[in-house]
């Protein structure tokens, strides 16, 4: 896919941003399947993860462990895989 296909590359402008790295950021799905679903989209267009520089693969997982501590104190969730509120805080 092109990058003027990509439609990561070409989101609408004026989408509250999660977070944001180096490389990455991140933004609610507009589509959510689930309370706090989130995407981290690369700032460079590229197919997969194995297209990722080293660099950017570390800073990927930056990303992910801030933006999932941002959604633990939102939504009061309690693991990465696992989204769903923690009856132990209610």
């Amino acid at each position: 896919m092109s990058k003027d296909e990509c439609p990561f590359c070409n989101l609408e402008t004026g989408r509250k941003l999660i977070a944001e790295s180096n490389y990455f950021f991140s933004i609610k799905d507009i589509f959510p399947v689930t309370v706090g679903h989130s995407l981290i989209v690369s700032k460079r267009h590229c197919s997969n993860y194995f297209e990722l520089t080293k660099e950017e693969k570390i800073d990927l997982l930056n990303i992910v462990d801030v933006v999932c501590e941002l959604l633990r104190n939102e939504i009061k969730a309690y693991s990465h895989g696992e989204l769903h509120p923690n009856p132990s805080t209610n």
